[in-house]
């Protein structure tokens, strides 16, 4: 299973999370830099994996992945970063970066968050 698809079932797994976006298909993999397919709330979310982060002479020993979470949403944002940043934080990874974007209606609300995280390649 992709890292991607391992963080969206993670979130989609969480019932408070889910409380929050209400009914409907509301997390899925891609991008918030393409047009979302739904309108909000949305938990979009996208990977890069197997970045190099040690190797010794018999290849790479470790490597970690890039996460980036996309959220739309028109009203309760805050309390959405908090959750995803909770349960990605408590399932290993780092928080790097959150930022606002803009959104496409003046109503609706958008940031991006980035985490880190890294494993050992058996």
């Amino acid at each position: 299973m992709s890292e991607c698809a391992k963080v969206a079932a993670l979130l989609a797994g969480d019932s408070e999370l889910g409380g929050l976006l209400g009914p409907g298909p509301c997390i899925l993999q891609g991008s918030l830099a393409a047009q979302p397919p739904y309108s909000p709330p949305l938990v979009l979310v996208s990977a890069q994996e197997g970045i190099p982060l040690l190797e010794n002479e018999d290849g790479i020993v470790a490597e970690r992945c890039r996460c980036t979470i996309g959220i739309l949403a028109e009203h309760s944002l805050e309390e959405l970063k908090a959750r995803i940043r909770q349960l990605m934080e408590t399932s290993g990874y780092r928080c790097e970066m959150v930022r606002r974007l803009p959104a496409e209606r003046a109503e609706w609300h958008s940031c991006e968050m980035s985490f880190t995280g890294a494993r050992l390649r058996i």
